[in-house]
């Protein structure tokens, strides 16, 4: 609710841009509604450790993403309590983020290999996270350039169009507008900074990503559950903004 009241000011110059003025209201009733959950993104120090460590306050996350804040915060980084968190992942719960993913009818015809891959990440072994992060984001590329090819019918693309693909996606999506916690931006700086982040041999830079798994230079150290769990995070947040209608 809010006066306007510029028809009794006749100077054209203090007349109301209600476009303008509704984008400003939705920013402050953003602030109101979603303090707390501000000051978690807003702490750049504490934030920037969590996304460091693949840390993101994803949709499936938000509540034990608070548990994982409090404890940065405290420059308590421990790993028990990120196992306890990958614990919480069991095949009800990704058969629940699943059921949204298979709703979509390219993802369903794809539905077999994905689950396979989705599950991997249950067993308790090694190869089996490997195969996770190996295979998972292989379909979800296929996926996401299928849908740059329908909307640019360019089929000869490179990796980087479509990281700029997404990142225009995320950054102009209509659900930005909405009263919630979508965090376009730091969305994608999150994507650019740990998914597609790139190596350099010469200096050691070799942080895994989807490059340094394609091409065979990541740390086998780096092959983890939390990892794996953290790559399925990121394709089902993806899935609101190029499926979720």
């Amino acid at each position: 609710l809010y006066f306007d009241f510029s028809p009794l000011i006749p100077n054209e110059k203090y007349k109301i841009n209600i476009k303008k003025l509704e984008e400003k209201l939705g920013t402050l009733y953003t602030i109101l509604i979603f303090d707390e959950e501000l000051d978690y993104i807003n702490n750049n120090e504490v934030y920037n450790d969590l996304v460091l460590d693949w840390w993101y306050p994803f949709f499936e996350l938000w509540d034990d993403y608070k548990i994982l804040y409090n404890f940065y915060n405290s420059w308590k980084k421990i790993l028990e309590i990120q196992n306890n968190l990958v614990d919480k992942f069991n095949k009800e719960r990704l058969d629940k983020i699943q059921e949204r993913w298979y709703k979509n009818p390219i993802l369903k015809e794809k539905e077999d290999i994905i689950r396979a891959w989705v599950e991997s990440f249950l067993y308790f072994n090694k190869s089996w996270y490997i195969n996770c992060l190996k295979n998972l984001w292989t379909e979800i590329e296929w996926l996401l350039g299928i849908y740059y090819i329908w909307e640019t019918w360019n089929t000869n693309y490179k990796i980087n169009e479509i990281v700029d693909y997404i990142k225009n996606k995320i950054t102009n999506s209509e659900k930005s507008n909405l009263l919630t916690i979508w965090f376009n931006e730091k969305f994608t700086d999150f994507l650019i900074k740990n998914v597609f982040d790139f190596f350099d041999i010469n200096t050691w830079k070799i942080n895994i990503s989807r490059h340094t798994i394609w091409h065979w230079v990541a740390l086998s150290e780096e092959y983890t559950k939390i990892r794996a769990l953290q790559y399925i995070l990121v394709i089902d947040q993806l899935y609101y903004y190029f499926i979720e209608k």
